[in-house]
């Protein structure tokens, strides 16, 4: 081995012992310093892809109101309610899907892959808080076969600088929100929880879609069906909409400089119920 080859070996092992030990401190002042940066997230939008219809909505919430409300209907609510809308659907036909959708740019020299991705919805914000859901998505590297993507309990945690992790959202309803795959621009709807690398100095167009469970929408949605009591004891179709707020937080690997994040939201939006059931292309 030449004297140059030696020196250059010891100055790589060297460097690699300094980075493996360095403190949480001192890896807060490399990342501030420039060496490595968090990524960049642009929240791009949540668009509703799965959703019962109006008159589903009027047939499922219709009795449950009316019979609420000791409406002079009383038991023949469920009767009356089915001559109106027809036969209430299943509640398992009641499931609310949306693709949310953002962009992560990699302003590194250095490819970073995606570790996880935190999502926080509220539904009917400052109506109630009982239609607070949170999740954690662990994401894979498509050559990685040993890992597990999917929802994690563990994950999302410890977020660098005032960044949200999943402790900050204690009171959000276990099982309210449902990971049902993620997505890159040019492959596909999103299945799986796989992801390909931020490559260097470049960005990456991710979807995550995601479910509300039908029972985190009744409390909210059976508030919105009480406001038009009248359509619904006249036969009418109540034209419901779905107001709601994400944010959350997308962790990135940084190898042995440890991990970065960066957050996305507060964005607020609404979604209409649409007239026909909404189903995805593929879920």
């Amino acid at each position: 081995m030449t004297p140059q080859r030696s020196r250059l070996g010891a100055l790589t092992l060297v460097l690699g012992g300094v980075v493996a030990n360095l403190s949480c401190a001192q890896l807060n002042s490399i990342l501030g310093s420039g060496v490595i940066s968090p990524p960049k997230v642009t929240f791009l939008g949540a668009d509703l892809v799965r959703a019962p219809s109006q008159l589903d909505f009027s047939a499922f919430y219709c009795p449950k109101v009316i019979t609420s409300q000791a409406a002079p209907l009383g038991m023949a609510a469920d009767f009356v309610c089915s001559r109106f809308f027809g036969k209430a659907p299943a509640a398992t036909d009641m499931q609310v899907g949306f693709d949310l959708k953002f962009e992560v740019a990699n302003p590194n020299q250095i490819p970073l892959p995606l570790a996880e991705i935190l999502t926080a919805i509220a539904i009917f914000p400052g109506e109630t808080q009982q239609n607070l859901g949170a999740v954690c998505l662990n994401v894979c590297d498509p050559g990685d076969a040993s890992c597990l993507g999917g929802s994690s309990s563990t994950g999302c945690q410890e977020a660098p600088g005032d960044l949200k992790g999943l402790d900050d959202f204690p009171r959000a309803g276990v099982q309210v929100l449902v990971a049902q795959g993620l997505g890159a621009l040019g492959v596909g709807q999103p299945s799986g929880f796989k992801l390909p690398k931020v490559t260097a100095a470049s960005k990456l167009a991710v979807t995550a879609r995601l479910a509300l469970t039908p029972e985190a929408l009744v409390p909210a949605m059976e508030q919105l069906a009480r406001k038009s009591l009248g359509e619904l004891r006249a036969g009418r179709k109540v034209a419901f909409e779905i107001p709601f707020r994400l944010e959350g937080t997308v962790f990135a690997n940084a190898g042995s400089l440890g991990r970065v994040a960066a957050g996305y939201g507060p964005a607020s939006g609404v979604w209409p119920v649409p007239t026909e059931r909404l189903l995805p292309t593929s879920f």
